[in-house]
C-alpha cells in the first residue's frame, strides 16, 4: 500500500472518530429519552437549532428546531427525561450578542403544579447588546439637545446663580430635617398633652358620676331614717314638758331637774330644726311641685357640666389640622437666596371647609395669608386674604393617590401677581418643589423641599 494512501485512511478515521465525539458529547447519540416542548416567542434573536437550554443555570436540553408563525416563532426544545418544570417558569432567550452564543433560558417558578407536554408555553427575549447600544445613543442625544437648549436659554449669570443655588441645597436639606424633627416633637407633645387632659377628664367624669350615684343612693336610703328621727325628737319634746311641769311643784332639786330638762328640751328643738331645715333642702318639694329640694337641682347641675365636659371633648377630637414647611433656594430673579414657606389648615373632619394660614417669603418680607377654602375630592379652593393682599388659590392632586401637586395663587398686588408651585412627592411626608413666582413685572424661579406635618 503506497504512503499516500495510508495518510488518507488515517486522516479519515480520525475525522470520523472526531465527528462521532462531537456528536456524542453533544447529547444525541442515537435516541435520547425526554420529551418535547413548544415555546412560543416573539422573535428567535439568532436562537439556532442545537442551542443548549439551561434550567437554573443547568444545560438540561436543546434547541431542535425553530419555525416561523403568524405572530412570532415557535422554537420546539427537548427536555431530558425527569425534569419537570413549574408552570410559571420564565422561558426567555439570553444572549446572542457579540461575545456569546443564544441559548433558551428557563427560570423556575414555584407552581405546584408542572407544565405539561408538548404545551405551547409563552416566552420572552432579553435586549441584545445593539438593543442597548442604540437606547444609549439616543439618550446621549437626548442629554445633548437638552444641554444645548439649557445653555442657549440660560446666560452666566443665571449658571452662576444656579451653581450658588445648588451649593446651599445640602444646608437647606439639613433645616429641612431640623424643622421636621422640632414638628414632630411638638406633635408628640400634643399628642401626649390631649391624651393625658383626656384621661383626667375622662377620670373626673367616672368619679362625678360614681358621687351623685352614691349620693342618690346615701339619700333614699336615709330619708326615712331622717323623717323617724324628727318625729321621736317631737316626742321626746312633748314628754320633757310634761315632766318639767310636774318638777314644778316640787323643792330645790326639782328646780335643778327642770333646769336640766329644760337645757335638754332646747336640745332637742334645735335639733329637730335642724332636722326640719335639712328636711326643706333636700326633699321638700317647690311651689310650682316640679322639683324638690335643692340637692336635685345640684346634681342636674353636675350632669349638665358633665354632657357638656363630653360634648366639648367630642368637637376637639374632631378638629383636624395639616400643613406644610418648605425651604427654597432661589434660581432666577432678584431677591434673597434663601426663603421659607409656613402653611397650616384648620378644619373638622367631617366637613369640607377649612380655614388656611400662611406666611410666605420668610427671610425676604414675610407676606401672610388668611383665608377661607373648600375642598372636594383632588380640588381645593380657597379666598380671602393671600399673601398681605385680597386673592385666591387653588390646588389640584391628591398625594395619597397621585405623587404630582399643583398649587397656584393669585393676588392683586398693584397690577396683580400670581405664582405657580409643582410638587413631587418622596413619600408621605416629604418632597421636592419648584415654584415659579410673577411678582411687580419680576419674574423669579426657586426649587426645594418640603415637609407635611
Amino acid at each position: 500500500m503506497k504512503r499516500e494512501v495510508k495518510i488518507g485512511l488515517v486522516v479519515f478515521l480520525g475525522l470520523a472518530l472526531l465527528a462521532g465525539l462531537i456528536f456524542v458529547s453533544g447529547g444525541r447519540l442515537v435516541r435520547q429519552r425526554g420529551y418535547i416542548l413548544e415555546v412560543q416567542l416573539p422573535e428567535a434573536k439568532g436562537l439556532p437549532p442545537g442551542a443548549p437550554v439551561y434550567i437554573s443555570g443547568v444545560e438540561t436540553g436543546y434547541v431542535e428546531d425553530v419555525f416561523l408563525t403568524d405572530r412570532g416563532v415557535t422554537v420546539s426544545v427537548f427536555i431530558k427525561e425527569g425534569v419537570n418544570i413549574p408552570s410559571d417558569s420564565k422561558f426567555f432567550v439570553q444572549g446572542g450578542g457579540l461575545l456569546g452564543e443564544a441559548s433558551l433560558q428557563i427560570r423556575r417558578g414555584s407552581s405546584d403544579t408542572f407544565i405539561i407536554p408538548p404545551g405551547p408555553v409563552k416566552g420572552t427575549t432579553t435586549p441584545d447588546v445593539w438593543s442597548v447600544l442604540e437606547e444609549m445613543e439616543r439618550n446621549l442625544n437626548s442629554l445633548r439637545s437638552f444641554i444645548d437648549n439649557l445653555s442657549g436659554l440660560v446666560g452666566d449669570e443665571e449658571l452662576e446663580d444656579l451653581k450658588r443655588a445648588m451649593k446651599r441645597i445640602p444646608s437647606f436639606l439639613e433645616s429641612a430635617e431640623e424643622a421636621s424633627e422640632s414638628l414632630k416633637g411638638l406633635s408628640d407633645e400634643g399628642k401626649v398633652l390631649l391624651g393625658d387632659m383626656r384621661g383626667r377628664m375622662g377620670t373626673f367624669l367616672d368619679n362625678a358620676n360614681g358621687m351623685v350615684s352614691n349620693m342618690n343612693e346615701i339619700l333614699a336610703e336615709n330619708r326615712q331614717a331622717f323623717k323617724e328621727t324628727m318625729a321621736n325628737a317631737s316626742d321626746l319634746v312633748t314628754r320633757l314638758s310634761a315632766m318639767a311641769e310636774e318638777l314644778d311643784r316640787e323643792g330645790p332639786f326639782a328646780a335643778e331637774v327642770k333646769q336640766l330638762v329644760k337645757n335638754a328640751s332646747d336640745a332637742a328643738l334645735a335639733f329637730e330644726r335642724f332636722v326640719v331645715e335639712l328636711e326643706k333642702t333636700f326633699f321638700s318639694e317647690s311651689e310650682d311641685g316640679d322639683s324638690k329640694g335643692n340637692l336635685p337641682k345640684l346634681l342636674e347641675d353636675v350632669r349638665q357640666t358633665q354632657e357638656a365636659a363630653q360634648r366639648t371633648l367630642k368637637t376637639i377630637q374632631k378638629i383636624e389640622v395639616k400643613g406644610d414647611v418648605s425651604l427654597r433656594g432661589k434660581t432666577f430673579g432678584r431677591g434673597e437666596d434663601a426663603y421659607m414657606d409656613v402653611n397650616v389648615a384648620l378644619g373638622m373632619k367631617n366637613r369640607k371647609d377649612f380655614l388656611l394660614f400662611g406666611v410666605d417669603d420668610l427671610g425676604d418680607g414675610s407676606d401672610f395669608t388668611f383665608s377661607y377654602g373648600y375642598r372636594w375630592k383632588w380640588i381645593s379652593l380657597w379666598g380671602g386674604l393671600v399673601r398681605d393682599d385680597l386673592g385666591v388659590g387653588l390646588g389640584l392632586g391628591d398625594p395619597t393617590s397621585f405623587p404630582i401637586q399643583l398649587i397656584g395663587k393669585w393676588w392683586d398686588d398693584g397690577s396683580g401677581a400670581w405664582s405657580l408651585e409643582g410638587r413631587y412627592n418622596l413619600n408621605n411626608r416629604y418632597g421636592l418643589l419648584f415654584r415659579h413666582d410673577e411678582l411687580d413685572d419680576e419674574r423669579r424661579e426657586s426649587v426645594g423641599v418640603y415637609y407635611k406635618f
